[in-house]
């Protein structure tokens, strides 16, 4: 190998790069499109408001975040160059003082490589000096420049010489440059968008599917196998350079020297494969653990349990290892003897021995099972001590999660940055051991793949006694009792249904308000947050009082614990939200895991800052102090309090589940409602308690259906144990059928009993049973006796129903009317209920008017009595709803709930109220069903007939199928500004429809696609014929913001030997029956046509109806 040779031919490659407007073009536009990008989501400088702190938190979140752009820049623009780089030297006369150069193939490629390395490198560099001035001089993130030269070695360069090496190879095999552009881009469009996480991102040359963000704590998640995983790419990008060496037909080779290069390449190229392989099989290691250990937990999920009373527990951390000794004093409470007592601790740690009483009992061990052979009557207690030892496996958590969400490291809500899953930490550093892991002995286990919510709590008082070295600081449940250096105790009268252990390297704040201490655990150096706060200190006691009594009455109970504490964990720990639990391991009793640094949480407390002083309202002063208590208060809502996820900033809310959110400090961790029939009851209470509906309507952008969508759908025609069960059910959806079901119960409890009535008793229940189980039985004789009331018959049903109620609304009103002398609003409507079973109907009344935002559910903006109403409807019967409001009703909204309607809520405006009533009643009356019912000579075709057909020409895109989802939503939502190519069912209030109201519309066509209503006329006769108009509210907007456009559709009447065709303008047509004229049908089939030759955007079909106008 001639070095000289090497470097004069990258010398050459690199002036030609230089030369090459592609390359300039690339060069310019890369470093313009990067550079924006940085100043745009590191810094405030284009928007003061804008919350950078989630790019910009973590010392490795700026260069990851370069690189990661660049490297797909980067690839698709080596695909071009090196796929002319044969094609492009053949051109250049120059090339010819090079080719006459006395080197060998080895030294022309390698140049070459060289060369094409060093040009894109220093772009590289480029891009990652600007970051680097945009991190120390105006971005507020931690610096460290090694995660800057990380990314650069690991992910730049290896995905820049296999596309290299591949395209080279590829080029040389096909001869065809055009060809090799679209191979290379075929691939790599395949690895971007469809291979990158498949087999656990083994495919993904780019490496950015792989979890790359370092915590300052505790670094890399999991270093081996990003290293493995890139060492891959690397091999096989030599192994290529080397293959294309002996296909370049620049000089021949001698035999012996092409055998040796060919050998030496695919001896590379299988190394690669081989890391490959390893990277996967770690995998299906992890997996076919992972189903041992769940097997294992289903075995003895019915096992008969023993509960434990008390639990002292000595541990020393020591490295990747501890040693520790538990003494259990434990009770069979079963009513029958067990014949031995079912234990389970991490697969990792050894039992070294049992005893009992100074004396050795035999017990027989199975992964993270323990069988201590002594059996035990019932009431009768025993004490065992256990001494244990060795790591903790973290494969043993979460074992009822599907495997492919196990796996999967998806990317995070503000950019791709994938921060790797650890459930546990065992190391000199640092330590973090939660419930999940079985860090110590329990007689529940943690999960139950198959039996999730038979699941029960066991209340135990705990004692830890913590030995550790160095100045560091230890975090567990209960108080300190005794803080002597290297050891510590943790004990209280509360009792636990799990703690936790950490220990790290924290500065403490803490401060006592009202008898409750309240602690914030940071660690060294990541104090940035307190320059916000600096003001408030005096009045931080205030703040929290005000907090947690706003907290307590929206819970309806108080906070049950001695102490609240804040912990910061590295970024890299990981929870999971699972229905049968109130919580993710982020939350332990009395503990909340935020990640370092706040990040992935509303921590931007700058922009925050920002927002409070500009946007308050006119006139109002605010001071230093009241920002930053609104920031502190605006911090603990967002995160700790709402339901749903910020999404890391106050401009995205999102519908999945909050996994700080602290309602299980009020409810899970205090109490637990048990029932063989019915395992689902706690859960559902702790829900119903919770969770706050919120009185403005969900809104929703884009043509997907949502999940809550999907639950009401799921819940036509199964039943709730179904659904519990049912493996194929998205977690999403369950949580959204927990959360109807809940309401359900709710509303059915309130419909009867005043709302004041239902909370303090519920409170009065949660006190007087605080920490302890409690049987559904002695719930439901308690809330009888209290209200006389049997909530068994309609739990039942409310449990093994599958065919709900199916409901139609009418003649839904406003009227004004005289009550003692004062003005108000008369709100009713008629309900028919024509299924067997009862229905719940919730009636929300909001003031104001115009759009969305401009309604509020009353006074306060909270919800009251006074605006939410709900009302049982037996089944077979017809009711009037009548209810007085108070202020002038803006929007009443009606929901059907659990029923067979689709949608579930109608929402009805009221932009102003001209009639006047004299009737001031309010509640249920009794109607006739008739007015529900067709009149004599109707007839209703709808688009969910039988008698609407979709005649549709073959449009089948292969390509498009094969990438397609193997399951899609039956309905859609309307969204007219991207129709779908094909006719899809829609659902909307505004569409006809019994009980679902749904219609057909797609984009507009050449007319070979159409639909048919037909229907059979039994008697000469002469007929009006109507369609139904939507009259989505967007096509008001369309002509509103642009003119009318008009939305002109056609349809073509047949019966017998005639035809006619009708155009209509639905856009000038209010919603409802349009006419399409009068026509004398003969006996027989009559059918009417619409096609997708539109004037408009889309076409859109619903319902069909003949109404009789003559007889003869």
């Amino acid at each position: 190998m001639n070095i000289h040779a090497i470097n004069m031919i990258a010398r050459y490659e690199v002036k030609l790069l230089k030369r090459s407007w592609l390359f300039r073009i690339f060069a310019v536009l890369a470093l313009f499109i990067l550079t924006i990008a940085q100043l745009s989501n590191f810094t405030f400088l284009f928007w003061k408001y804008s919350e950078t702190w989630n790019y910009v938190g973590a010392t490795s979140l700026i260069p990851f975040y370069t690189v990661y752009l660049y490297n797909i820049a980067q690839s698709v623009i080596v695909i071009f160059l090196a796929g002319n780089f044969l094609k492009r030297d053949k051109k250049l006369d120059t090339a010819e003082v090079i080719y006459v150069r006395p080197m060998s193939n080895a030294d022309y490629i390698i140049g070459k490589v060289w060369g094409i390395t060093r040009v894109f490198i220093g772009l590289n560099l480029i891009t990652l000096l600007i970051a680097l001035f945009i991190n120390l001089v105006i971005s507020r993130s931690p610096f460290s420049i090694f995660p800057y030269l990380f990314y650069l070695f690991t992910l730049s360069i290896p995905s820049l010489w296999f596309v290299l090496g591949l395209s080279f190879t590829v080029m040389c095999v096909v001869k065809n440059q055009a060809v090799t552009f679209m191979v290379m881009l075929g691939i790599t469009g395949m690895v971007f968008f469809y291979l990158q996480d498949r087999l656990y991102g083994v495919f993904d040359f780019f490496g950015i599917s792989l979890p790359t963000i370092f915590s300052d704590i505790t670094g890399h998640p999991s270093l081996f196998l990003f290293l493995l995983q890139r060492s891959v790419y690397l091999l096989v990008a030599i192994g290529f350079i080397c293959l294309t060496i002996t296909l370049v037909k620049r000089l021949p080779h001698r035999p012996w020297k092409t055998l040796m290069i060919n050998l030496i390449a695919v001896l590379l190229i299988l190394a690669g494969g081989v890391s490959g392989v390893v990277y996967v099989l770690h995998f299906k290691r992890i997996g076919v653990a992972r189903e041992e250990y769940a097997s294992l937990f289903n075995a003895y999920a019915d096992r008969p349990k023993v509960d434990i009373i008390t639990h002292e527990i000595d541990i020393t951390p020591d490295g990747e290892r501890l040693e520790a000794e538990s003494k259990l004093f434990v009770r069979n409470k079963q009513k029958e003897g067990i014949e031995s007592v079912i234990l389970f601790l991490n697969p990792g740690l050894k039992v070294t021995v049992i005893e009992q009483e100074g004396k050795k009992i035999n017990f027989r061990r199975e992964q993270q099972v323990i069988e201590i052979l002594q059996k035990l009557e019932p009431g009768e207690e025993a004490e065992y001590t256990l001494k244990y030892e060795g790591p903790v496996t973290e494969n043993i958590c979460y074992t009822d999660i599907r495997q492919e969400d196990y796996f999967s490291n998806p990317a995070g809500k503000t950019f791709y940055f994938r921060y790797g899953k650890r459930y546990a930490f065992l190391n000199n550093n640092y330590v973090l051991l939660t419930p999940e892991c079985i860090w110590y002995p329990v007689a529940e286990s943690p999960v139950s793949p198959a039996k999730p919510y038979h699941i029960r709590k066991d209340f135990t008082k705990y004692k830890l006694t913590v030995y550790y070295s160095g100045e560091k600081a230890v975090l567990s449940q209960g108080k300190k009792m005794n803080n002597e250096k290297g050891k510590i105790i943790f004990e209280d009268t509360v009792p636990f249904p799990g703690i936790s252990l950490t220990i790290g390297d924290y500065e403490t704040k803490a401060v006592t308000v009202d008898s409750t201490d309240y602690e914030l655990y940071y660690f060294r150096g990541h104090d940035d947050f307190m320059t916000y706060f600096d003001a408030v200190q005096d009045t931080l006691p205030a703040v929290i009082r005000e907090i947690r009594a706003d907290l307590e009455v929206a819970k309806n109970r108080n906070y049950p614990f001695r102490k609240f504490c804040i912990a910061e964990v590295p970024l890299s720990f990981a929870g999971y939200v699972r229905n049968w639990k109130s919580n993710t391991e982020y939350l332990v009793p009395e503990i909340v895991f935020i990640p370092e640094r706040g990040l992935r949480t509303q921590a931007d407390f700058r922009a925050m800052g920002h927002r409070l002083k500009d946007w308050r309202e006119e006139g109002e002063l605010l001071d230093k102090k009241d920002i930053q208590a609104g920031m502190l208060k605006n911090y603990v809502k967002t995160t700790f309090i709402n339901a749903n996820a910020s999404e890391g900033n106050a401009w995205m809310k999102s519908s999945e589940v909050n996994e700080w959110n602290i309602g299980p400090m009020f409810y899970g961790f205090s109490g637990f409602l048990s029932d063989t029939d019915y395992p689902i009851m706690n859960v559902a209470f702790n829900i119903m308690q919770n969770i706050t509906e919120n009185t403005q309507k969900g809104w929703f952008f884009g043509p997907f259906i949502t999940d809550p969508q999907r639950a009401v759908i799921y819940l036509r025609d199964h039943n709730f144990q179904t659904a519990l069960s049912d493996k194929n059910l998205k977690p999403q959806v369950l949580y959204e059928i927990l959360k109807l079901k809940s309401n359900a119960l709710k509303y059915f409890i309130t419909a009867q009993v005043p709302v004041g009535e239902f909370e303090t008793f519920l409170k009065s229940f949660n006190e007087n049973h605080i920490f302890k189980e409690v049987t559904l039985t002695e719930f439901t004789c308690l809330f009888q006796k209290q209200f006389g009331i049997d909530l068994l018959p309609f739990i039942h049903q409310w449990y093994t129903g599958d065919h709900p109620a199916e409901l139609k609304l009418n003649d839904v009103e406003v009227g004004s009317v005289v009550v003692d002398d004062f003005t108000k609003y008369q709100v009713r409507f008629k309900v028919y209920n024509r299924s067997e079973v009862d229905g719940i109907v919730t009636v929300k009344i909001e003031e104001g008017g115009g759009r969305p935002g401009g309604f509020r559910p009353g006074r306060g903006n909270t919800e009251t009595s006074n605006t939410i109403h709900n009302y049982i409807i037996p089944g077979q019967s017809a009711w009037e709803v009548k209810i007085i409001n108070d202020e002038r009703p803006g929007r009443v909204s009606i929901n059907t709930n659990i029923s067979a309607n689709l949608p579930s809520e109608y929402d009805f405006n009221f932009s102003k109220v001209d009639q006047e009533v004299k009737d001031t009643l309010t509640g249920l009356f009794p109607v006739d069903t008739l007015p529900f019912t067709l009149g004599p000579g109707e007839i209703i075709v709808d688009n969910e007939d039988a008698g609407f057909r979709i005649l549709e020409a073959n449009t089948r895109h292969k390509l498009k199928d094969w990438f397609k989802r193997e399951e899609e939503d039956k309905y859609k939502n309307f969204f007219p500004w991207r129709p779908p190519t094909k006719w899809t069912a829609v659902i909307g209030s505004n569409c006809y429809g019994e009980p679902v109201h749904s219609a057909v519309y797609k984009i507009k066509g050449s007319g070979a696609n159409k639909v048919q209503w037909v229907t059979d006329i039994p008697k000469d006769n002469y007929y009006e014929v109507f369609i139904w108009n939507p009259k989505f509210e967007t096509w008001n907007w369309r002509r509103r913001n642009r003119g009318h456009e008009g939305h002109t559709q056609t349809y073509v009447v047949r019966y017998e030997e005639e035809e006619e065709e009708i155009s209509v303008d639905l856009g000038q047509e209010e919603k409802g029956w349009v006419s399409l004229g009068s026509f004398y049908f003969p006996a027989g089939e009559v059918s009417v046509t619409l096609s997708d030759n539109v004037s408009a955007l889309f076409v859109m079909a619903d319902a069909l109806k003949f109404t009789l106008i003559k007889k003869e």
